[in-house]
């Protein structure tokens, strides 16, 4: 997968396009049900409907880790 593609997969989206983005990644996978947390922004959570990333006290799967990170190092650079 190009890193342009990664890219777009991890940059936020508008809630609606964010639900079927979810849903989206989710239904590729087979052993996986779609994130249902309003508070993860992430596409690619790999959690399922038990979603505790950005939530107090949670644990943040890595998909999430990374989302984060990617997000962090474009405000970075935005802000140069």
């Amino acid at each position: 997968m190009s890193s342009s593609v990664i890219r777009r997969e991890f940059m936020a989206r508008p809630a609606d396009d964010l639900v079927d983005a979810k849903r989206a990644f989710a239904a590729s996978r087979t052993d996986l049900e779609a994130c249902e947390n309003a508070n993860c922004k992430c596409a690619r959570c790999e959690c399922g409907k038990a979603c505790a990333c950005d939530v107090p006290d949670g644990k943040t799967c890595d998909p999430c880790v990374a989302f984060k990170k990617e997000n962090s190092e474009r405000a970075a650079r935005a802000a140069t």
